[in-house]
């Protein structure tokens, strides 16, 4: 069974009903980058809420999404997964119905991002590295009891000065790693708007589908009514995919399977 990524939102019918969307990216590089996606939005709310206590998980946000692009192959898969939305995209200029001027400013934007990765020679965020403070900090963050100023007087000192000086180092510190923050949010957003959710029957809690031959998905987004107090297990076959609904009474109990037929909505994304 495969771990999936939550997203909790409000669907509006007839009457308004709370649903919780769970997203299972099927490649490792969509699951980065939708760990990343939660990384900078965590970062970000925190950062703009007026307070030190959250300056403080921001710091920690921000350490975390260093640690996550410190890897040698994030420029070869922003810049493939790009590329294959703007030749997927490019198909679509010979529909009539397409508008055009958007699309071409879509395109633009996506090839402008190539270039930006394939004309940057060293890795994301490495001038972040050199940073003395930055680097007292991250070898401190791994600790198990999280980052303790105490610890590392360097940054409890940075940490004690006036708040509007912290969040303006912190916007320069982030600024390095804007653009990643924005391909990434673009990958996303094309893949989750490549396909509608559609209405889809579970039989006891239990739903399958098999993929038609020559056709792929990269990202299950499966939308549940939240009253029913249950999770997905998602099984991922080449040619398959099977969603078990696990049943929590109480969170200190072992979840049941879900033995009853509920409607849900199922969307099957692609890059």
């Amino acid at each position: 069974m495969n771990t999936c990524l939550l997203e909790k939102h409000l669907t509006t019918s007839e009457h308004t009903v709370s649903t919780l969307t769970y997203e299972q990216p099927l490649n490792e590089s969509l699951r980065l980058f939708l760990h990343l996606e939660l990384l900078f939005n965590e970062f970000n709310k925190q950062m703009h809420t007026g307070s030190k206590n959250n300056i403080l998980e921001a710091v920690q946000h921000l350490i975390r999404i260093l640690y996550t692009i410190d890897r040698p192959d994030l420029k070869t898969k922003l810049t493939h997964t790009l590329t294959q939305l703007t030749s997927t995209l490019a198909q679509l200029q010979t529909f009539p119905q397409v508008d055009t001027l958007k699309l071409n400013r879509l395109l633009g934007e996506l090839d402008k991002n190539i270039h930006y990765l394939l004309g940057k020679h060293s890795k994301i965020g490495d001038s972040l590295k050199h940073n003395e403070l930055i680097s007292q900090i991250k070898s401190n963050a791994i600790h198990p009891s999280g980052l303790c100023r105490e610890k590392i007087p360097m940054f409890d000192l940075w940490f004690n000065q006036p708040l509007e000086n912290i969040t303006q180092q912190l916007n320069e510190w982030s600024s390095e790693l804007q653009i990643v923050s924005e391909i990434v949010s673009q990958i996303i957003t094309l893949t989750r708007n490549s396909s509608p959710f559609q209405p889809s029957e579970f039989q006891a809690g239990f739903y399958q589908h098999t993929f038609p031959d020559n056709t792929t998905c990269d990202l299950i987004r499966l939308s549940i009514p939240n009253n029913l107090q249950a999770y997905p297990e998602f099984s991922i076959g080449k040619h398959r995919i099977a969603i078990r609904l696990m049943q929590i009474t109480e969170f200190n109990l072992r979840p049941h399977p879900y033995n009853k037929n509920i409607h849900a909505s199922i969307a099957l994304c692609r890059v």
